[in-house]
Formats: structure tokens, C-alpha cells, sequence
């Protein structure tokens, strides 16, 4: 399958990354380690796709006071819009290529705190602000020129709400429209809502998403999931349910198909892991279409980065 991968996000952020040890209300400590890095579902995705070997569009949203910047990463840690110049064919072949609908304003920032002494995260998330019917409009063109039916467009992370949802719901059924493979990956009511309107290629909830997409509660155990997931393919053709370190199930019209865990290690940060995971999956799925092979890579490739092995 020659497709052409394109993420697409609405909400993009930047991750940050805090550390230290001993964390506790009211205390005052010194950072043992801090990162800062261009984000978002989408483009965690386009990252991990180009740790995998495999180019990627990038497209979606971003404010124009941080694109600079996120625009100089991208280009010195991926290859960027300018790995045509590079010398190295593995930086040719694993290319993100910007497509963002660069917008006024910051991009949000996502803001992880780790304990280091006890292994506990919390997790500090900004509302996005970048979503406006101008600004999807605009990214609803940008798309119309790219997406062929040879393209696979990876819709990541939060819908906007309220009265942008119409909107940027139309922008996915643009890409149906252009006859691309659509893969959906978000929460939330407007996710139940993208997921009912149908016409998807792929859809990757975990169990809490399943939850709301289904409107019950599903124990998470292979066999509930699996039949809460069996009348989802009247509305794609793939349900990836992703189960943290129970693994992850892939639930078509040919089966149900499971992959667990095997190897045990010390959880360094759960941030992007299902990002990785859905990559994974993707990679090896568009090369031979083999859904048991695709689910055990992307099982390794979400446990590599919680065990702090895969990604910048």
C-alpha cells in the first residue's frame, strides 16, 4: 500500500515535561529535569512515524507566536521541510513535512509533573484557543489540495466544541470526500459524534473512550471489549483499542485479534504513549496489511516509549 500519511490535529500543544523528587503540596523544589517539546496527538504521531523510517505530512493548527520555533525543531530533530538537502537517505525517507494553517496566537502549552521518588504524574492541560471557523476553513482548503485517495489522514486529539464542532467535522468529511483512508483518534462526546457519522477507515479508542463512544460502561476484559466493539464496524473498518499495559485488541470483519504485554519495566512517563501506539500500528499496517503484525508493533511501540526508549 503506497499511501501517503497526513496528521492532522486541531489542538496541537507543547509538552512539558517537569521532574523532581519527593513532590508534595505546599513543598518547594529544585527541577531535576525539564523538557519542552512541539506537540499535539497529531504531530506526536508524524514523530514517531519518522523514528519508524516513514515520512508524514503534518498539517492542522498552530499559533503563529511559537511556529518559529516549533518550526526549527521539527527541522533539526526530524529532518523538517528541508531532509530533501540532507545527505543521508534514512533522513530523506523519514521526513515530517509542515502543513500547518499557521494561526494568531500561542499554541497551548500541556504541562506534565513527574515524582521521581514514587513514579506518580500529574497531568495540567490549557484549553486550545487556535480553532476558529476561519481558521478551519483555511485548513479545510489546505487539505482539499493535498488528499488524494491515495492518502491516509490521521485525525488526532481534541474536537473543538460547541459551535466549531460542525466545522471542523466537515473538514474530516472533506478528506472521506477526496477518497482518502480516514483514522480518528480523539474523545469525548465529539468523538461519539465523528465515530456515528461513519465512513471511517480506522478508529483507536482506549476502554474509557469505548465507554462514551458506546454510551456503557465495558469491563476490560478481551472478550466485553470485543463484542462493545463488534457493531463499530458499521462505521469503520478497524476498531484499535488500546489497554494500556493489558495491551490492545483490533477488532475487524475477519476477527478479533490481541496483543498483550510481555515484558515488564519501570514506567518512566505515560505522555504520547498512545500516540506511539496508533504510529505503530500504522506503519506496519500500510506496509502489508497484516492486522495481528500491526497490533504487536504498535503493543512495542507504545510500551518502548512508557519505558522512555522511543521519541524526542
Amino acid at each position: 500500500m503506497g499511501k501517503k500519511m497526513i496528521t492532522i490535529g486541531f489542538s496541537p500543544a507543547w509538552d512539558v515535561v517537569c521532574k523532581a523528587d519527593g513532590l508534595d503540596w505546599g513543598g518547594h523544589k529544585v527541577l531535576a529535569e525539564k523538557t519542552t517539546v512541539p506537540a499535539g496527538k497529531a504531530l506526536n504521531i508524524s514523530k514517531a512515524l519518522c523514528g519508524l523510517g516513514r515520512a508524514s505530512v503534518a498539517a492542522g493548527l498552530w499559533g503563529a507566536d511559537d511556529y518559529p520555533r516549533m518550526r526549527r525543531y521539527i527541522e533539526r530533530a526530524f529532518g523538517g521541510n528541508k531532509s530533501a538537502t540532507e545527505d543521508t537517505e534514512k533522513k530523506k525517507n523519514c521526513n515530517i513535512e509542515l502543513a500547518m494553517t499557521v494561526t494568531e496566537g500561542a499554541t497551548r502549552e500541556n504541562i506534565t509533573v513527574i515524582d521521581k521518588s514514587t513514579g506518580r504524574e500529574m497531568h495540567l492541560r490549557d484549553k486550545s484557543s487556535l480553532a476558529t471557523k476561519q481558521n478551519l476553513s483555511q485548513l479545510e482548503k489546505t487539505l482539499e489540495k493535498r488528499v488524494d485517495e491515495k492518502s491516509i489522514c490521521v485525525f488526532s486529539g481534541a474536537m473543538p466544541e460547541g459551535g466549531l464542532f460542525e466545522k471542523a467535522a466537515a473538514v474530516i468529511e472533506t478528506c472521506k470526500a477526496k477518497g482518502a483512508k480516514v483514522a480518528v483518534d480523539s474523545s469525548g462526546e465529539g468523538y461519539k459524534k465523528i465515530v456515528d457519522k461513519g465512513g471511517l477507515w480506522l478508529i483507536k479508542p482506549n476502554v474509557e473512550e469505548l465507554c462514551v463512544v458506546v454510551g456503557r460502561k465495558i469491563d476490560d476484559n478481551s472478550q466485553a471489549l470485543a463484542e462493545a466493539a463488534k457493531p463499530l464496524l458499521e462505521k469503520a473498518e478497524i476498531v484499535l483499542v488500546s489497554r494500556g499495559k493489558n495491551g490492545a485488541l483490533a477488532v475487524t470483519t475477519n476477527g478479533v485479534f490481541e496483543s498483550t504485554v510481555t515484558e515488564q519495566r519501570e514506567i518512566v512517563s505515560t505522555v504520547a504513549c498512545g500516540d506511539y501506539f496508533l504510529a505503530g500500528f500504522l506503519n506496519s499496517v500500510v506496509q502489508n496489511n497484516d492486522i495481528q503484525a500491526a497490533l504487536s508493533a504498535a503493543v512495542k511501540m507504545g510500551s518502548q516509549k512508557a519505558w522512555g526508549m522511543a521519541g524526542k
